[in-house]
């Protein structure tokens, strides 16, 4: 039989997560509620205000509880009295504390019952409004100050409850105070010079004995109390609508039984399952779990990690009943939300410079993580079992693309580098002197020009031929040409091939650059500084403005380069997984989730870092009819704005997913991963021999290695 212990430790790690994500999405929830109950159409309203207590109360308890997550947060006494290495060194019957333990504790036990009584106050107060509609005395306790009062009354009262030991505090000098005999370390301990917060032990264990026994009865009594608040309450409205021929709604009645039962469930069980842990076992009880191998304490333990998750979801659920049971509520959001979409609206502009501000900070520091994680990437894929192959080869080329691209990027952070008009051409001030028709041009920015232009289609360009080589090996076994495809050889030559191609494709204008000795060709007609010009002795680039109208045209047409991969790479991962979905069909296996989720992320990525850049950059470079032009003028240009911020979202999206290749590549590919283990550990991995079991034998007799597909790590699974 298996022991309950082992099922007790994994519904507690799983419970212990769960509540994890309650908490959290508990105080996010509830920061929202909070903010909606301050607005000033409800914050005067009595119901409103006790929302208000339960709100905070809530939101400082799962924050403090969150805190202490990996902790022991619900081993309260454990919280009050962190203990150190010198704390034997005091007199007997005094325990050391820890100021923050105290803090977080009185906070953890005290927030819980105010936000059940504030619970119980508001069902009251609403009970009786409802009882007795005309009394003047229950008209008086709905007044916010009255509301406020018994609110702060409740509080104080709780805090009161879980803290009043710690009146009888001490603060002491610590080498004052040390008792020599029971110390170990009494040099160690006379070194300690500070003071310490000191309990004698009988305060202690009034807190720790007999409030902590009775407080499974602060869970219990209110169980009792609010169900009976809330039957009165249905009974008096039902007799309203029975005297007023009207039927209950059933809607409010739903929501209040849900409101009942949730905080019944959520206090009551509880409550109940902390009473017998404090309560010795009758010996037939005892009997019966040790035949089971388990103790009582970890039955209850594991039902009551189960039961912790029901206060969070409780507390979760008060602003969705809100919504559902309070029109004037209701309104509150929906007039919040207006007003927040209006000023959004009217300060767009101001918008986009924040936006735009944060994005670029954002986007830079993800481009240095990516050309970090790179240089490691590229690290790995020097390594002799890796650069030998096709797949990898071509990895190469992706890599220091990418390196070079963000580098250039990161180069010249703070400055248009979208502009690449305003790179190609450093102008200065002695421009208009040059003769008419030419532009000067720098070195520099020619280069960075080139380089950020013409690494991203190569980055594409590679990725696209090794899904093509990665699909036709699969779909082609035993095909010769394909198998060339995959020779070290004709993988580098065609990576360079698309290499020389896009360099070419955005810097072929170049060729038609003159080197002039600038005071040779000077216009004095429209020179403004002429002797300025004639004293600056220099050689300078210049390329005629036919060529740079030539790029402009070219820049026009970029989202098509954008555009035109997204297709064409998906259709490839499609064979791709149809193929291997029919060869595991053949085999009666499986086809591996992970490596289908993997590639469908690699796709969605690609498609996303490309298309989506190439869609918000086809309304920046069209041209606008005269109509269109006079339209966005009147709208203040807001259409443009828009574009502009949501290309900078776009932004993020291509380092992110140049920063999951290295990722992909662990997850995917076992021949990687076994080179990285061997680079950190130096030692040599096992060849897996069903690795390089051939698949196919021809009927003459040669045998097809895999080898020329072994990087992908799809087909290492087949």
């Amino acid at each position: 039989m298996v022991k309950f212990s082992f099922f007790y430790d994994n519904l507690f790690s799983k419970t212990e997560n769960i509540n994890t994500t309650l908490h959290i999405a508990t105080v996010i929830v509830n920061l929202f509620h909070l903010l909606i109950l301050f607005q000033k159409s409800l914050r005067s309203s009595s119901i409103f205000i006790l929302m208000i207590g339960i709100c905070l109360s809530d939101i400082l308890a799962f924050t403090v509880i969150l805190s202490g997550f990996g902790g022991k947060f619900w081993n309260f006494e454990w919280l009050r009295g962190k203990y150190f290495d010198d704390a034997k060194c005091l007199p007997a019957n005094y325990t050391l504390m820890n100021p923050y333990s105290i803090l977080e504790t009185t906070v953890t036990r005290s927030t819980r019952p105010i936000s059940i009584w504030l619970a119980i106050l508001m069902a009251l107060i609403r009970t009786l409004s409802i009882i007795f509609p005309m009394s003047n005395r229950i008209q008086k306790l709905t007044t916010p100050r009255i509301t406020v009062a018994m609110a702060l009354g409740i509080t104080v009262f709780w805090i009161v409850f879980y803290s009043w030991e710690m009146i009888f505090l001490k603060i002491w000098w610590f080498p004052d105070h040390i008792d020599l005999k029971n110390c170990r370390f009494p040099e160690r301990a006379i070194k300690n010079k500070f003071y310490v917060l000191a309990l004698h032990r009988d305060h202690d264990e009034a807190w720790t004995g007999p409030f902590i026994i009775q407080d499974y009865q602060v869970r219990l009594l209110p169980v009792f109390i609010y169900p009976l608040l809330t039957v009165s309450l249905l009974i008096e409205l039902w007799r309203i609508r029975k005297r007023r021929n009207k039927k209950l709604e059933g809607n409010t009645t739903k929501l209040t039984l849900f409101m009942t039962l949730s905080f019944m469930l959520s206090e009551g069980v509880t409550g109940f399952w902390e009473y017998p842990e404090y309560f010795p076992l009758s010996k037939e009880a005892k009997e019966f779990f040790g035949i089971y191998q388990m103790t009582f304490s970890d039955y209850t333990d594991s039902t009551f990690a189960l039961l912790t998750c029901l206060r969070p979801f409780n507390a979760l659920s008060h602003f969705f009943v809100c919504i559902l049971m309070s029109t004037q509520y209701r309104d509150t959001v929906a007039g919040f939300l207006s007003y927040s979409a209006k000023m959004l609206e009217e300060d767009y502009v101001v918008l986009y410079n924040l936006l735009f501000s944060k994005t670029d900070h954002i986007k830079s520091a993800l481009e240095l993580s990516t050309v970090i994680v790179n240089l490691f990437h590229l690290l790995i894929l020097f390594q002799k079992p890796l650069r030998s192959s096709s797949i990898f080869i071509l990895m190469i080329g992706i890599c220091l693309s990418d390196i070079l691209s963000f580098t250039v990027n990161l180069s010249g952070f703070n400055e248009a580098i979208w502009d690449f008009e305003w790179l190609r051409g450093t102008y200065f001030n002695s421009l208009t002197c040059l003769t008419p028709n030419y532009t000067l041009m720098s070195p520099y920015s020619i280069l960075e020009t080139t380089v950020t232009h013409s690494t991203r289609p190569i980055s594409i360009s590679l990725a696209i031929l090794m899904a093509l080589i990665r699909t036709l090996s699969i779909i082609f076994p035993m095909s010769n040409r394909i198998q060339k495809l995959t020779t070290p050889r004709i993988t580098a030559a065609m990576a360079l091939g698309i290499t020389v191609f896009w360099i070419i494709y955005y810097s072929w204008e170049l060729v038609f650059l003159k080197i002039w000795w600038f005071p040779d060709h000077l216009d004095f007609k429209a020179c403004f500084f002429p002797k300025a010009a004639l004293n600056s002795k220099f050689y300078v680039l210049v390329l005629h403005k036919d060529y740079v109208q030539y790029t402009a045209n070219r820049d026009q047409r970029e989202y098509l380069v954008r555009l035109l991969p997204v297709f064409i790479y998906p259709l490839l991962t499609v064979s791709l997984l149809i193929e291997l979905w029919r060869i595991r069909k053949r085999r009666n296996k499986k086809l591996d989730k992970n490596i289908t989720r993997l590639t469908l992320f690699m796709t969605i990525g690609f498609m996303l870092s490309e298309g989506l850049p190439g869609i918000g950059q086809y309304p920046m470079r069209i041209v606008l009819s005269r109509q269109q032009q006079e339209f966005f003028e009147t709208t203040d240009e807001v259409f443009r704005y828009f574009v502009d911020s949501t290309f900078l979202l776009f932004n993020f999206i291509r380092p992110f997913n140049a920063l999951s290749h290295f990722f992909v590549c662990i997850l995917m590919s076992t021949q990687y991963r076994d080179t990285v283990a061997g680079l950190f550990c130096r030692c040599k991995v096992k060849e897996n021999r069903k690795f390089w079991k051939p698949l196919f034998r021809s009927s003459n007799a040669k045998v097809l290695s895999i080898q020329s597909v072994s990087n992908v790590s799809i087909v290492t699974k087949l």
